[in-house]
């Protein structure tokens, strides 16, 4: 949890002195205006609390009650807010989520929990990564100067790097390895040992994975 909340602070301090103006740009998301990636940030949070107070009282863990269209309807409301309403948001759904997820007990983190009823996504185990991931990459999704993927902590890239290149392989429709800038290698799919592997950035890397980005020095990825 430290992680989630160095990366919320993180995300306040770029939010300081966010015009309307800046709100309403397009974000590097299609179709998304910097409001709408912002809303999104602070509803995932009210979601993962509704996830908390399902799984404390023994159900299944529903991040959207209303399911996608209610998800969808409601970004939608509150990315027109102004600058300061957004702020007031992301730092509230912010503290919420601090507060409420670590009363969990370690029972409660084994539930299983979804974006809908009947959806499900995973464990609640799961949630302070999926969690630091959304903050992490839609803060850079934003599209402002203060901050890129390029600004990944050190300790979100550890965590979802290798999450991330599980099943490269299968994407691309081959193997392929890299070496990152520290020497590390990362090896997807079979691997023959001689094969030279592409060397990049862990930061480039994970932001190829997650289709974020297109380094040349890396093989073009769909889906």
């Amino acid at each position: 949890m430290f992680l989630v909340h160095a990366s919320h602070r993180r995300l306040s301090a770029s939010l300081v002195g966010l015009t309307d103006d800046q709100a309403r740009q397009p974000s590097l998301l299609p179709d998304w205006t910097v409001g709408h990636v912002l809303a999104h940030i602070a509803l995932n949070a009210e979601a993962f609390v509704n996830v908390a107070m399902d799984l404390a009282a023994g159900r299944f863990g529903v991040m959207y009650p209303g399911g996608f269209a209610g998800r969808n309807g409601d970004i939608e409301k509150y990315s027109h807010g102004s600058a300061e309403e957004l702020r007031a948001h992301i730092e509230r759904a912010c503290q919420e989520f601090e507060t409420v997820w670590p009363t969990l007990t370690g029972a409660m983190r084994q539930g299983e929990f979804g974006i809908a009823v009947g959806n499900p996504a995973g464990t609640a185990i799961d949630v302070p990564l999926r969690r630091l991931r959304e903050v992490e990459v839609h803060h850079a999704d934003m599209g402002l100067p203060t901050f890129s993927y390029e600004d990944w902590s050190d300790g979100y890239v550890d965590l979802d790097l290798p999450v991330q290149l599980a099943g490269v392989d299968e994407r691309l429709g081959r193997s392929v390895s890299f070496v990152d800038e520290t020497g590390n290698m990362h090896l997807c799919g079979e691997v023959a040992i001689e094969r030279e592997p592409i060397a990049t950035t862990r930061r480039a890397l994970l932001a190829w994975a997650l289709n974020r980005a297109r380094p040349p020095e890396l093989p073009s990825i769909t889906g």
